[in-house]
């Protein structure tokens, strides 16, 4: 395959680097995806869809990942976030909110509150590919378009006085 050796060089050289600073004691500077999430606050599918939406940058850890980019869960290891990654994050204004607000995901009802008109008119824009979705969802054999709360113009929990 072209391009195979180039990845596999790269991945060697990441791996040895990655190896020769545990072995020199130098605290690990890459974490878990897992452990980043809680340490900012966020669940896993917030935090999975930020990555996806590149608001989080990850590289790869150690070990095989299974190729999705995602933890193993058996002895590899997946995608990893850097500290200074984190700490960017933490250093932001209204910081740890901030990202939690960013990835907020409304459905139908919710979303044609925040644009103010009747639930069919939102489907039906929806449909139309007027709004995107950024995830699904599978309910009880319906399947429930989950969009970003910010691109409505609301960043906060909505209220019966205020809507964002």
């Amino acid at each position: 395959m072209p391009g195979h050796h180039t990845l596999t060089h790269l991945t060697h050289e990441v791996t040895g680097t990655a190896l020769a600073e545990r072995a020199a004691g130098k605290p690990d500077s890459r974490i878990t995806t897992g452990r980043v999430a809680r340490e900012l606050g966020l669940r896993r599918s917030e935090f999975d869809l930020a990555v996806d939406l590149g608001r989080i940058r990850t590289a790869f850890g150690d070990g095989g990942d299974g190729g999705d980019g995602r933890d193993a869960g058996g002895g590899g290891e997946g995608r990893r976030v850097a500290r200074a990654e984190i700490e960017r994050l933490r250093a932001g204004p209204d910081s740890p909110g901030t990202l939690s607000r960013s990835v907020r995901t409304v459905g139908a009802a919710e979303g044609a509150a925040l644009l103010e008109v009747p639930s069919t008119r939102f489907i039906r824009l929806a449909r139309l590919g007027l709004l995107v979705p950024v995830r699904l969802r599978l309910r009880l054999r319906a399947v429930v378009w989950l969009h970003l709360a910010l691109e409505y113009g609301c960043s906060g929990p909505t209220t019966r006085t205020r809507r964002c």
